[in-house]
């Protein structure tokens, strides 16, 4: 196994739609909204020997980290 960026649509959005926790901000689609939120999208995925997705993290990188939907506090790499 291995973790890499995954840039394949479909297979993202697959994997993510046959999760116990699925959930519209893990989509594909919603990290495609980055750019217009200041963020960058990174989508980290872990594949295994066949080139399965076995597990996936949809992460925006901001200037500030995001605790809840309502709540910032800055952040300065």
């Amino acid at each position: 196994m291995e973790a890499r960026i995954i840039t394949d649509c479909q297979q993202w959005n697959d994997f993510v739609a046959a999760s116990v926790c699925c959930n519209i901000t893990q989509s594909y689609e919603w990290g495609e909204l980055a750019p217009h939120l200041g963020a960058e999208a990174l989508r980290i995925g872990v594949v295994d020997e066949d080139g399965q997705l076995c597990a996936a993290m949809l992460i925006l990188v901001t200037s500030y980290l995001i605790f809840a939907p309502t709540k910032r506090i800055s952040w300065q790499a």
